[in-house]
């Protein structure tokens, strides 16, 4: 396998939902649907310079739609089926569209049905860790067909200049992990952009592990809560 690096900020799809809750066979389902009513979208799709569809997703989130990994080793969570478009369209009726995260992601090119067991051993005998649901993606020139792995979340990173604290956070992570400075905040910005951060985002929270302890901030706000020792 040629496994492959990239960088992808936060994109939108509109596509056709389902879960594993729809029974076997309901991506295949999923993509039957969004297919035939593919006209409705098609003046959505994101192009490139050329005029070319940017991209056919099979996204993937666990049930929250924290775009976590499928749960149960990998067994149940939710399907979109669709186009990439831009962020602002609005999804036309019995359409969905999601969100999703800008991730660092190690990406293969799909030889077979072991592909995706294949690339979860490499993970592991290489000590990375999901950040994030794995994605389908079909290039429409080539039409070859991708796995997606998320190995770190680029949507905090992009935004490291909006992150700070409060004067209570002050306190609490100097107290937490024994910090002596009072430039709290440049000491988390400094330890989030290491490249042996660990960032993962459950709900409204980032958590960031790094040199052995975590850090959390707001998803919304770029607040830095607090940080305790792992």
């Amino acid at each position: 396998m040629k496994i492959e690096k990239t960088q992808k900020k936060s994109f939108a799809v509109i596509g056709k939902e389902g879960s594993t809750e729809d029974g076997e066979g309901f991506i295949g389902r999923l993509w039957d649907d969004a297919n035939s009513h593919f006209e409705e979208v098609k003046h959505l799709a994101k192009k490139d310079e050329n005029g070319n569809i940017e991209g056919i997703w099979g996204a993937m989130s666990d049930f929250s739609r924290s775009f976590k990994p499928w749960e149960e080793d990998f067994s149940k969570g939710l399907y979109l089926a669709g186009v990439e478009c831009e962020v602002d369209v609005k999804a036309p009726e019995g359409w969905t569209k999601w969100i999703i995260p800008g991730y660092e992601y190690i990406y293969v090119e799909v030889e077979n049905d072991s592909t995706f067991s294949k690339m979860i051993q490499y993970l592991k005998e290489h000590n990375l860790h999901l950040a994030g649901a794995v994605h389908d993606f079909s290039c429409p020139q080539t039409a070859k067909n991708y796995m997606f792995f998320p190995i770190k979340s680029t949507e905090l990173l992009d935004n490291l200049d909006k992150l700070h604290t409060t004067k209570l956070g002050v306190e609490r992570i100097k107290r937490n992990i024994s910090l002596d400075t009072d430039h709290v905040a440049w000491w988390c910005r400094d330890k989030i952009s290491s490249p042996e951060a660990v960032i993962v985002r459950n709900g409204k929270n980032w958590y960031v592990e790094i040199d052995g302890c975590v850090i959390t901030v707001n998803a919304y706000s770029y607040t830095i809560i607090t940080a305790h020792k792992n």
